[in-house]
């Protein structure tokens, strides 16, 4: 098949979506389908920027195609992408977004519906409630201003990466559903493969003192829970355990990371913490060698790579129900599911600190072992083949 991926960026700053845009490719391109990958770009953003961060792109099968976005930016639409499109929809089998709100998406659906192809959209959380109570405006605006509603209503699937998350979805939508869980390169992410972590030690040797380390790997945003992290981790009794809080993020709202540095400098265990914002793409991974726990506190989440990743790389987790993998406590015995709460929470960090280290490698072992055998990229691109062929609907 020849298909079309259409993401609304594929910069290491917007998170797991560009990760899964660009497994997704790989993944498919290795089973012998011809893929396309357009992306709205930041502006000093190429092709070869782009494929040097997500070297999975970087395959004879991929084409990749990023696209300036038009005035008035607010609307995520490209004048470029689009003429692009209409000369050359008529080649592809498939069209498959990894987006909503973005205008490009919608007229993209326009030219797939007028050429008679399959349309799928991945909603990466999207259609959650909490995420479309944020910033609401902007998708009454696409909604009214753009095609973006009857994309919704129209589209062949809306692919969730959890039953949870198609379930919330169903609340509100009627579009033909299906579930499909992002992927993971088991193979080539493990501990023995991940950034040496002796320079980040030097620079910071109080990681050498701490008996545990709590490790929050993901972007610094409110929806996060950093902020319910923090006051749960400095509201242990620190007189009575060594631990400690790494936190290596991407800055996405200075406001916040603002007020989250100030309730470190303000409090008397701000020692505990470390705060590291200038590690991105893969460079970023030595955090995974260096965490004793994986801890995500979400209050909402599509389906996070982050504890994927922590997971391949034998990391307990200890994460919240909003995450939408209850599997990781009630089937596989990897890690702890909280409520977004300081208590729970909290109790969550004392139960993980009572454990013996044998216990936390074991959590972590059988983790990897869950990873390996449900997450792999090789099953989840063949699943999605069924998914493009009209099977696995629900």
């Amino acid at each position: 098949m020849n298909i079309l991926l259409v993401s609304g960026s594929m910069s290491i700053y917007s998170g797991g979506p560009p990760r899964v845009v660009a497994g997704t490719a790989e993944a498919l391109a290795k089973r012998g389908h011809t893929v396309t990958v357009a992306t709205l770009k930041e502006n000093t953003e190429s092709a070869e920027t782009i494929i040097n961060e997500f070297p999975r792109l970087n395959h004879k099968n991929i084409t990749l195609m990023p696209f300036k976005t038009s005035f008035p930016g607010f609307l995520r639409r490209s004048n470029s992408l689009l003429r692009r499109m209409r000369s050359q929809i008529h080649k592809y089998d498939i069209v498959h977004v990894h987006g909503v709100w973005e205008g490009c998406m919608g007229e993209i659906f326009l030219l797939s519906r007028r050429n008679k192809i399959p349309f799928f959209i991945s909603s990466h959380g999207l259609f959650d409630p909490w995420s479309l109570k944020q910033s609401s405006w902007k998708k009454k605006l696409s909604i009214n201003l753009l095609p973006t509603g009857r994309m919704i209503d129209e589209a062949n699937a809306i692919i969730y990466a959890t039953h949870d998350e198609m379930d919330e979805g169903k609340k509100i939508l009627k579009t033909v559903s299906c579930v499909l869980p992002n992927g993971i390169d088991i193979s080539s992410l493990n501990r023995d493969n991940l950034p040496d972590d002796l320079a980040l030690r030097q620079i910071y040797p109080q990681l050498n003192e701490w008996d545990r380390t709590f490790l929050f790997y993901s972007r610094i945003h409110p929806k996060k829970g950093l902020h319910l992290l923090l006051q749960a981790f400095l509201s242990l009794d620190h007189t009575d355990t060594s631990a400690g809080l790494l936190i290596v993020g991407i800055p996405q709202d200075k406001d916040y990371e603002i007020e989250l540095r100030s309730l470190i400098a303000n409090s008397p265990h701000g020692d505990k913490i470390l705060f590291i914002t200038n590690l991105v793409g893969r460079d970023s991974q030595v955090a995974l060698r260096c965490g004793d726990v994986f801890v995500l506190p979400s209050y909402q989440e599509g389906f996070s790579m982050a504890i994927l990743e922590a997971m391949a790389c034998e990391l307990p987790v200890l994460i919240s129900d909003k995450c939408h993998f209850p599997e990781v406590e009630s089937e596989w015995g990897a890690g702890l599911v909280v409520s977004p709460e300081l208590i729970s929470l909290r109790n969550g960090l004392l139960s993980l600190l009572s454990l013996p280290k044998k216990e936390l490698s074991e959590m972590g072992a059988r983790g990897r072992e869950a990873i390996a055998r449900n997450f792999d990229w090789s099953s989840v691109a063949e699943r999605l083949e069924k998914i493009y062929l009209g099977q696995n609907y629900v």
